[in-house]
């Protein structure tokens, strides 16, 4: 809602030099005055219906491949973690893989979760704000607890 007018906006003032029989802006918020007093509020969101045309499919084929491929693999690993060896197996034995399998999926989940985080980044947010699932992690492991 509030980026689109701003980068109509940004358009106007960088193409402005290829009109020079147009008076140009003297700044942004003359800009905004100026179009909407001139053109109207539509002015700063004629560009919009292309714009979505060409995100919304673009997003949602993402998100899809992404939860498909994220659930496939999760899939994938809790069958083949605690399948057994040739012949019976220890209830320690037992005990000691589903271990190892708890930390390898709370592995995996995190490096989903890092995934995530370079997916989403583009070019109008390039560091999207971290996600963090425990709160306060940083300060155990520096008070040591």
């Amino acid at each position: 809602c509030i980026m689109i007018p701003m980068d109509t906006v940004k358009t106007r003032l960088v193409t402005q030099m290829n009109y020079p029989d147009l008076v140009p802006y003297k700044g942004i918020n003359d800009c905004f005055r100026r179009v909407l007093e001139e053109e109207g509020i539509g002015a700063f969101y004629r560009g919009l219906t292309p714009r979505l045309l060409s995100v919304v499919p673009m997003i949602g084929i993402q998100f899809g491949v992404y939860e498909f491929m994220k659930k496939f693999m999760l899939a994938r690993d809790a069958k083949t973690s605690l399948l057994p060896a040739r012949g019976r197996v220890s209830k320690a034995e037992m005990k000691r893989r589903e271990y190892e399998a708890a930390i390898e999926k709370s592995r995996k989940e995190r490096l989903l979760q890092e995934m995530a985080l370079e997916v989403a980044a583009d070019d109008d947010q390039p560091f999207p704000a971290p996600y963090f699932k425990h709160k306060g992690w940083w300060a155990e492991k520096i008070s040591g607890k």
